[in-house]
């Protein structure tokens, strides 16, 4: 069957979990299944039939139990009066050791809500976030869940269009958000904190003409913060944030480049994103330094194109020291 859009965890174990969008007879399903030196099991389908469900978002918890959300479609849906008459909502599951938790409307409000990103703390507690029709815009709305999942909230409203949000949580239990807010004909990155219940004023984090799209956030065990993105002329940048927001650093130089993904670690962070030159694409790799005084010290400009099994592995990698999902489109 045809399969797109994977996300993928690890446990404290080394046991890799892995969800995509497993497309039977031509309508999307969630499918998970788990590898621990071999597949634990053959693949199993997490979402309901028959309706349609895609884009899955992946979280693994301190006891080694993963949680999925997904933008589907519930059965008989109506399509409403929005922009694009769209009726995907966000729906949620996690595996108690057992079986899966039946799945769960957590998106209530219009249904036109799509690309969700999950993401847990040491606590255990769940957040997600998502962006959501109110009936003039999207808006980046997001959710957090304890015993049971909370009622959503708006990030930040605008009066203009937020797309994309990705989150990440800190060593404190900090969340870090960022997302792409559209002005008009502009795309620019912006980000925020949410300390001790509130939402920080938006930062933006691009700068000039290139309309900068699909960010991708991580933070280090040391609580610093990486956030990088790419942008309309086909470059990969990053931003860090320490006290305080250090300027963009374009990480690229040729070719076409999108769809980062980031993950942080005690020696810095390691990006992988989509690189397309002469009509041919692969899959690159680039460590960024922990510190330095300059970027040339701080960042390794070395990009190395991985094959197939090396970027399985720089995957699995990847996953270890995030445990997160991340890439933002439809799907």
């Amino acid at each position: 069957m045809p399969s797109r859009l994977p996300a993928i965890g690890v446990d404290s174990t080394g046991r890799l979990h892995v969800v995509w969008t497993r497309y039977d007879d031509g309508v999307g399903k969630i499918y998970y299944r788990a590898w621990q030196g071999s597949w634990a099991a053959p693949q199993e389908r997490i979402s309901p039939l028959p309706a349609y469900a895609g884009f899955p978002a992946l979280a693994v918890d301190a006891a080694g139990q993963p949680h999925v959300v997904w933008y589907g479609i519930r059965e008989a849906a109506v399509p409403p009066p929005t922009r694009h008459g769209a009726i995907y909502e966000i729906f949620y599951t996690g595996f108690d050791g057992l079986v899966w938790a039946p799945p769960q409307l957590i998106s209530p409000g219009l249904p036109d809500s799509v690309n969700p990103s999950l993401a847990g703390d040491r606590t255990g507690r769940l957040h997600a976030t998502w962006y959501q029709f109110d009936g003039h815009w999207y808006q980046v709305r997001y959710a957090q869940r304890g015993a049971v999942w909370e009622e959503p909230e708006t990030v930040l409203a605008t009066r203009f269009d937020a797309f994309n949000p990705d989150l990440a949580i800190g060593p404190r239990g900090q969340v870090v958000l960022a997302w792409e807010h559209h002005d008009g004909s502009s795309s620019v990155i912006q980000a925020t904190r949410r300390i001790s219940g509130r939402w920080d004023d938006a930062v933006d984090l691009s700068d000039g003409p290139s309309q900068a799209r699909h960010p991708s956030v991580s933070v280090a065990p040391s609580g610093i913060v990486y956030v990088v993105w790419d942008s309309d002329d086909g470059q990969i940048s990053v931003r860090e944030f320490t006290s305080q927001w250090e300027p963009p650093i374009r990480l690229t130089g040729d070719g076409g480049n999108t769809y980062p993904s980031v993950a942080a670690s005690p020696r810095g962070a390691d990006v992988v994103w989509t690189h397309t030159a002469q009509g041919r694409s692969s899959v690159r790799y680039l460590r960024l330094g922990p510190g330095g005084t300059s970027p040339a010290a701080r960042f390794s400009r070395r990009a190395a194109a991985l094959g197939v099994a090396a970027a399985l592995l720089a995957m699995m990698g990847l996953a270890l020291l995030a445990s997160r999902r991340r890439r933002r489109r439809r799907g």
